[in-house]
């Protein structure tokens, strides 16, 4: 009986290097896979263990900020008010009267009438009588009061103007809170501190802090007296106010023998200049007009060249001619 032996085929070389890849590479796969999912998981539990941890924090902070600005809005909860519209109202009215101090006790009796007050007075009562009054009345009365004081005399001009201030009053009233706050928080600094060295110099700080604010407090107020009253000023003379001019004044407009060189020199130099810039201009088409010129009279030239070497030439000799008369 005979017995067959069967051999298995020998595996290649290249094709068992191929599924060795291939099942490291799937298992790195799998690694991977596992590791980010692991990461995933580990990142939302922080991120919620983290949220929950900051919820208070953020909610406290949220409200010292929400605190801070009910304190810098005051009452209002937040709710900013509109600003009031700021203008500064100015006039000026020159009238003449035979009687300039009656008119100006009259025009201070009308300003008190009014609401008004008398800010200010000049008086020249030597020769011509001139007086000046600086007059505040309220600027929704401003129009009425010109129209009046135009009655106590002969008007002989008037002028009227406003300026919108608004933006300047926000800012003011920003910077005193804001300085206020500062000389508080400084104040604070000075209550708390137990060092003497520190003291010495927190002190200072207050005091050219609170400085500061009683400036910005001052222009507030200046600023709003002006807003709150119209500035009116009011001439009276017995005679139209006309400028004079003192003997030799219009000498004074003339110049002397160095102010005349210059000036002479200056203008030497703006005639040069002048003609220079219309050389200049010229130029370019007195080139044009050259080259024309020149490329024109060439042309002539050799057409008349032209036509006198092939005259002689069509006409017989009068040499031959001569000979031929003399032959048998």
């Amino acid at each position: 009986m005979t017995t067959q032996q069967w051999a298995a085929a020998p595996v290649p070389v290249r094709t068992m290097w191929r599924s060795g890849a291939r099942l490291v590479m799937a298992m790195l796969l799998l690694v991977a896979i596992g590791c980010s999912t692991s990461d995933d998981q580990s990142m939302e539990t922080s991120s919620a263990s983290g949220d929950s941890a900051q919820t208070p924090d953020s909610e406290s902070k949220a409200g010292g900020d929400s605190d801070a600005t009910t304190e810098a809005n005051g009452e209002s909860g937040g709710v900013v008010a509109p600003v009031p519209q700021a203008v500064i109202l100015t006039a000026s009215m020159a009238v003449t009267s035979k009687n300039p101090t009656d008119v100006s006790e009259k025009a201070q009796a009308l300003t008190e009438s009014v609401g008004g007050v008398v800010f200010g007075q000049e008086a020249s009562l030597a020769g011509d009588a001139t007086i000046t009054l600086t007059l505040k009345v309220p600027p929704a009365k401003l129009s009425g009061f010109l129209a009046d004081l135009a009655e106590l005399g002969t008007e002989v001009s008037r002028s009227q103007s406003s300026e919108d201030v608004t933006g300047q009053v926000v800012d003011l009233d920003a910077r005193i809170a804001a300085a206020r706050i500062s000389v508080d928080r400084v104040r604070g600094f000075l209550n708390e501190t137990k060092n003497v060295g520190e003291l010495a110099g927190i002190e200072a700080e207050l005091t050219r802090r609170e400085t500061q604010l009683e400036v910005l407090i001052g222009q507030q107020r200046t600023l709003g007296d002006r807003v709150a009253l119209a500035t009116v000023t009011f001439n009276i003379s017995e005679k139209p106010i006309v400028a004079k001019q003192e003997p030799g004044e219009f000498l004074e407009d003339v110049p002397g023998f160095g102010g005349a060189l210059a000036s002479g020199f200056n203008g030497l130099v703006g005639a040069l200049r002048v003609a220079a810039a219309g050389l200049g201009f010229v130029t370019p088409f007195a080139l044009v007009g050259l080259l024309v010129w020149f490329v024109v009279s060439r042309s002539r030239r050799l057409v008349r060249a032209k036509r006198g070497g092939a005259a002689p030439a069509s006409d017989p000799e009068p040499a031959d001619e001569s000979v031929d008369a003399n032959q048998p």
